[in-house]
């Protein structure tokens, strides 16, 4: 059953403070007190995922690479994981999933002051790539000796506010930067084969090796169902 209250509203009525405040001060109220199941919509919190909850905890397994610090550059045009201070953006898992075993992988972060020297969009088949970077989740496992990787997904973002068209000047001016953007995407691995997973890693690149996207804070998670 639902913990948190939540009124509905018809047209015309004009909700108090005190009702457009009272789902979350209910969330507030009954996060201090987590059980060990809940079904309602958006249940879960960090505390479902700390193994020292006794009997409330739904998980097993949660794994986390945290960089709360630091910034990084990068202008490669292939993917390559992302790293600070010599630690990869890597979590190592090391355990082998029965068949059909579901985990979640999700990362997030945050972008910084980028250096776009070209946003403009080409005449032919790279219209508009200039524009953009990308993160990719990848896993690395093993199966039957043999090792391999998954490519689990891959999320793109924009440099700058440049929209699609035509170049109106041989050597246009950039459009409005982008700074401080956030990201975070998640995603789902069913174990379909006998495989050990490895590790997985969160690794970025650009188009247009002129370009310059810069990594501030970042983390990535690996969270597997409780057994």
């Amino acid at each position: 059953m639902t913990l948190i209250d939540k009124k509905a509203f018809a047209p015309g009525d004009i909700p108090t403070a005190a009702q457009l405040n009272a789902p979350y001060d209910s969330l507030a109220s009954a996060s201090q007190n987590i059980e060990g199941d809940n079904s309602a919509t958006g249940w879960i919190t960090h505390r479902h995922l700390e193994v020292d909850k006794t009997g409330q905890a739904v998980f097993n397994t949660c794994k986390q690479y945290n960089q709360p610090t630091g910034t990084s550059n990068y202008n490669n045009t292939a993917y390559q994981t992302i790293t600070f201070a010599g630690n990869p953006a890597q979590i190592t898992l090391g355990y082998t999933p029965d068949i059909g075993e579901v985990v979640r992988f999700s990362a997030s972060g945050m972008v910084g002051e980028n250096n776009v020297v070209v946003d403009y969009d080409y005449v032919g088949a790279n219209v508009g790539k200039p524009n953009f970077y990308a993160f990719r989740l990848l896993l690395n496992h093993t199966t039957v000796g043999v090792p391999g990787t998954i490519n689990l997904g891959e999320w793109g973002y924009s440099f700058t506010t440049k929209t699609n068209g035509p170049l109106t000047s041989s050597t246009p001016n950039v459009a409005g930067y982008i700074y401080w953007q956030p990201f975070a995407f998640s995603t789902l691995y069913t174990q379909s084969a006998l495989r050990t997973l490895n590790s997985v890693q969160l690794q970025c690149k650009v188009f247009d090796a002129t370009n310059t996207l810069q990594i501030e804070r970042h983390q990535l998670y690996a969270i597997r169902g409780k057994r």
